[in-house]
């Protein structure tokens, strides 16, 4: 007779990890196969190459100008016929960065920038995983390489040179110091995310209804630092063509005529936008709709996680994957951040149950299979699977914190107190405690006992 369970078990033990393995050396093999090719290709990374260009050689509000961007572009991509039509929508202090890699030729800045990022999401793993007090750390192995190998990170990130590792580390880092009980620096590790505003668009509500006073005052810190460091690399002209550039982003997202390419996001504007054929107004007024249904169990789970422990924790976990759909702008490679709400996620629910329940492991199979598996033919709908997949998972943390919240970290099975009773012979040296183990203790200490 077969033993299925047994079988199951060894794929999971040395396949998953083997599977992973293999489609990280593929994926990055043939990324470095195209690096040697000698023929600048266009990239994701490309806009930020280009930014710094503009910052080494021209007026740094230039960066905000989107002419001005596609006529550098085009400088550095002759072959590319097309508006690149990329412009850059981060904030000021973020292209501080940029400004050493544009010195290099673009194929090389772009491999330097491919290996920064696969640090960072080493660096991020390792801070989230050596914090979380329930995870099983010898065994780092397998979540380390699905994590490395999840379709947002590997193909979007470190492949096409996406910066999303930025975010990802400094949410780890704010995640790590919170479980190290240090709130305030906490709080300054998560204002760097505000190079890009929307991955705090449900983070800084948790942390006003949770009422994470330190945390918030860390944050308000780094956010002066942050915005002296803005000022130091585009001035103020440039700080005031960033606003008007997220104001154009934010129109261009609602906007009733399609603007982005809808295929590559996940929200659930851009999903409704799919189904109601483009309509953006319909898809926003559909998107608002399901955004309030979801957000009175968020505050819920929010309000709820006001103490450290398990509550808090599983807050992280629903409050990270939601950011991505409940919001007006969320790309393919914003999945990151779902990437770190599972492995907190997981954190809880194995300190519960002394294992993942199956429920978790199918939607995690999912959510990682949907970008290596989904036909080319239906590209044409690649983000609106992860819709569907995310929003499956985001319900699942939603029962998960409040489950959590309903049974605090004070109810979890303890080790039995040795508590010792008196015994009817008072010659015996032994002693039983609570858990029915004798032991062996003086008849002095045993009197002495017995008196008090």
């Amino acid at each position: 007779m077969i033993d299925y369970r047994f079988i199951w078990g060894g794929f999971r033990r040395y396949g998953v990890p083997a599977v992973a393995g293999a489609i990280i050396v593929w994926i990055l093999a043939q990324s470095i196969w195209s690096t040697r090719s000698g023929q600048i290709q266009r990239r994701e990374f490309t806009p930020f190459y280009i930014v710094g260009l503009i910052l080494n050689n021209h007026a740094p509000e230039k960066i905000y100008d989107p002419p001005f961007q596609n006529r550098i572009g085009h400088e550095i991509l002759p072959n590319v016929t097309q508006d690149l039509n990329s412009p850059y929508s981060h904030a000021p202090f973020e292209s501080l960065i940029y400004r050493p890699l544009a010195k290099l030729s673009h194929e090389r800045a772009y491999a330097v920038w491919a290996l920064v990022s696969f640090l960072l999401f080493c660096a991020g793993f390792w801070l989230v995983w050596t914090s979380l007090p329930s995870a099983p750390h010898s065994r780092w192995v397998t979540p380390f390489l699905l994590t490395l190998s999840f379709y947002p990170i590997l193909a979007w990130c470190i492949t096409m040179g996406q910066v999303a590792a930025i975010g990802f580390f400094w949410m780890a880092l704010a995640i790590h110091l919170e479980q190290r009980k240090n709130s305030f620096s906490s709080g300054m590790a998560i204002a760097p995310c505000l190079c890009k505003p929307t991955l705090l668009v449900l983070l800084l509500p948790m942390m006003v209804i949770s009422r994470r006073g330190r945390t918030l005052l860390g944050f308000s810190l780094g956010c002066m630092i942050l915005l002296c460091l803005s000022l130091l690399a585009v001035g103020w002209r440039g700080c005031i063509a960033y606003a008007y550039m997220l104001l154009r982003f934010g129109r261009g997202a609602t906007a009733n005529h399609e603007i982005f390419k809808t295929r590559y996001y996940v929200d659930l504007v851009a999903f409704f936008r799919v189904i109601t054929g483009g309509h953006g107004y319909f898809a926003l007024a559909f998107a608002a709709t399901a955004g309030a249904v979801v957000l009175p169990f968020l505050v819920r789970v929010w309000w709820r996680a006001q103490v450290d422990g398990d509550a808090r924790r599983a807050a992280w976990f629903a409050t990270l994957v939601w950011t991505v759909i409940v919001n007006v702008y969320s790309p393919i490679y914003d999945g990151v951040l779902v990437a770190l709400g599972c492995i907190v996620g997981g954190d809880v629910l194995y300190g519960r149950h002394r294992r993942l329940p199956v429920a978790y492991q199918w939607l995690i199979a999912l959510a990682y299979s949907a970008g290596w598996i989904w036909p080319e033919s239906l590209r044409w709908a690649e983000g609106q699977v992860y819709t569907v997949t995310f929003v499956a998972l985001g319900s699942y943390a939603l029962w998960a914190a409040a489950k959590t919240a309903d049974r605090p970290d004070s109810t979890r099975s303890a080790p039995p107190v040795p508590i010792t009773v008196p015994i009817s012979n008072p010659d015996s040296n032994v002693a039983l405690r609570a858990d029915g183990v004798t032991k062996s203790v003086s008849s002095e200490k045993r009197r002495a006992i017995e008196t008090r």
